[in-house]
Order: C-alpha cells, then sequence, then structure tokens
C-alpha cells in the first residue's frame, strides 16, 4: 500500500492477519513495487481491478441486482480502476441490454473518467480525496476495465468534495448506513439530477463502509 492510504485502512488489513508493507507516494508506485516482487519471487499477482477473474467476480453484483429488482433500468456505481463498473456492466448488459450504467467518480483525480475523455488509458495525479479508494490509475498497460468502460458506460459524472459529504451524511441521516466517500457518491447523482440517463427505477450502488470514526462523525455532526 502506498503512503496516500489512510492509517485507519492499514490497521484494518493488519487486524484481518495481514502484512501491510507502505511503499511509495501513490498508488502507482505500490503497484509497481507489487509486480516487482511478484516477477522476482515467482508469486501470483491479484490485481485489484484489471484482471480477469476479478471482474468476473464483480459481475455477480450485477446478476443480484436482476434477481431482486428486475425492472431495474439504470444502475450508478462508483468508478476507480474499473473492475467493479466494469463487471457488473457486463452482466447487467448481457442480460438486458437497455439497462443506463452511470459510473460516477471525485473531481479530484479520476482515472478511468480522464482516460474515458482522451481515448486511451492516461496518468492522473492522486490528490487527496473523502473518496479515497477511488484514487489512483487505471494503468497504461491496461489490459480489460478501459476498453469494457469505453463500450458500457453510457454516462460519466463527477462530484465535489462538499458532494461527497453531503452524501455520506445523506445516507445516514435518511437510511441509517454508515458509508465510506466513494459510497456516498452514486446517491448524489441521483438527488442532484446529475445524469441525463436516469430512469425510473435507478439502483445506487453502496460499495462500502470503510470510514475513520472520527471523520464519520464530523461530517455527520
Amino acid at each position: 500500500m502506498s503512503s496516500m492510504v489512510p492509517d485507519y485502512r492499514k490497521l484494518a488489513i493488519e487486524a484481518l492477519g495481514a502484512n501491510v508493507e507502505i511503499v511509495g507516494q501513490n498508488s502507482d508506485e505500490a503497484d509497481l513495487h507489487a509486480r516487482d516482487v511478484s516477477e522476482k519471487q515467482n508469486i501470483t499477482l491479484v490485481h485489484p481491478f484489471d484482471d480477469e477473474d476479478v471482474i468476473i467476480g464483480q459481475g455477480t453484483t450485477g446478476l443480484e441486482m436482476l434477481s431482486d429488482f428486475p425492472e431495474v433500468d439504470t444502475v450508478i456505481i462508483p468508478t476507480s480502476g474499473g473492475g467493479l463498473i466494469g463487471g457488473i456492466a457486463l452482466a447487467l448488459k448481457l442480460q438486458k441490454p437497455s439497462i443506463k450504467v452511470i459510473g460516477v467518480s471525485m473531481e479530484r483525480g479520476p482515472s478511468m473518467y480522464e482516460s474515458l475523455k482522451k481515448g486511451k488509458p492516461v496518468d492522473v495525479e492522486e490528490l487527496e480525496t473523502l473518496a479515497d479508494c477511488l484514487g489512483g490509475s487505471i494503468g497504461l498497460n491496461n489490459k480489460y476495465t478501459f476498453n469494457i468502460a469505453k463500450e458500457n458506460i453510457d454516462d460519466f459524472v463527477l462530484v465535489s468534495e462538499d458532494k461527497i459529504a453531503e452524501g455520506i451524511k445523506l445516507n445516514f441521516t435518511e437510511h441509517r448506513i454508515v458509508t465510506e466517500g466513494a459510497a456516498a457518491t452514486s446517491v448524489m447523482v441521483v438527488k442532484d439530477n446529475l445524469s441525463s440517463h436516469l430512469g425510473k427505477n435507478i439502483i445506487c450502488l453502496i460499495c462500502g463502509g470503510n470510514i475513520e470514526t472520527s471523520l464519520f462523525n464530523k461530517i455527520i455532526s
């Protein structure tokens, strides 16, 4: 993990029994180190998003969406490297091609958004943000997720830091859900009507609740 990862995430992973090594100033530098270790020690690298099996696994969430809510016409998915939105988008559109898939990310360093805008994978500066788990590059040598996103995402929305905080508070006060910054982005697309692709039967994916207690308390108070 890089030095940009908040301490509470590092501690949570260590509590599960993992040995955490802090390498580099951003996720790209940590990724390069992991690849180097994988090659030198001849061990398998499990990529966090640009991996066929990871993408397939994420796609099962899309199947659950259709099973629980067959009438769904729009899904809004927090987007970083593209494994989550890629797997879900493939699963949904193979079953129901009319479904609109909307990606959402933060304004501060949205790698997939910038890459789609430029038509190829590009590097972005990883900046501090409430949606910290959405930071980092999709990788200049991206194998899968960029092309999947390019072919299956119907719209892509960016939200400000203030709006992310508002989403964290909204999820708690209206639904009693504790969410991290990334997981608060999708609801703001609906609340503020930020996409022209919104239908009537919408799923906002809530992708995690990993938020530091003191930060969460500050935001909701």
